[in-house]
């Protein structure tokens, strides 16, 4: 029996994986208005996404806390973010600072914190080992006070309490 290759679905795999190139930022974070000003957190976004160095994909989870400065953003709208941004060719530690960056830039609150815990495929591949990887990103008042940075890193799992 002859193997065809079909190298149609690797471009559509790689387009779906570079999609986020095309992203409405200020449709995807639109906010509303609300007097609520405690801190929001997010747990356990699922991401996806493809090596930039490699090619191979890497996966995970993410948290995400923000300090409402007079907007909320909803859930829907966290996880479209991760998503879009994922659906690039990415390293983890860029995707983790551009989570904050956009939330910062196109929602503006007191602060943004993300962590995010992740699996590389090209770590297993090479050393046939799982290890995760982890990264945190802080603007705002996350990034002024270590004692919120802290409160945060327990929350999203990263230390113990």
């Amino acid at each position: 029996m002859k193997r065809i290759i079909k190298p149609q679905k690797l471009a559509e795999m790689l387009e779906f994986f570079n999609e986020g190139y095309e992203t409405n930022w200020k449709k995807v974070l639109k906010t509303r208005k609300s007097g609520e000003h405690g801190e929001v957190v997010f747990r356990k976004i699922p991401f996806h996404s493809l090596c930039e160095h490699h090619g191979l994909p890497f996966h995970g989870e993410c948290t995400i806390a923000y300090l409402p400065n007079g907007k909320l953003l909803g859930l829907a709208r966290f996880l479209q973010l991760v998503e879009a941004l994922s659906h690039r060719m990415q390293i983890q530690e860029k995707l983790t600072r551009e989570i904050a960056e956009k939330l910062q830039k196109y929602v503006r609150p007191k602060g943004v914190a993300v962590f995010m815990k992740g699996t590389h495929f090209c770590t297993v591949i090479s050393s046939g080992k799982t290890t995760d990887m982890e990264t945190a990103f802080f603007t705002g008042d996350y990034e002024k006070s270590e004692g919120r940075k802290n409160a945060f890193l327990i929350r999203a799992g990263k230390r113990g309490k």
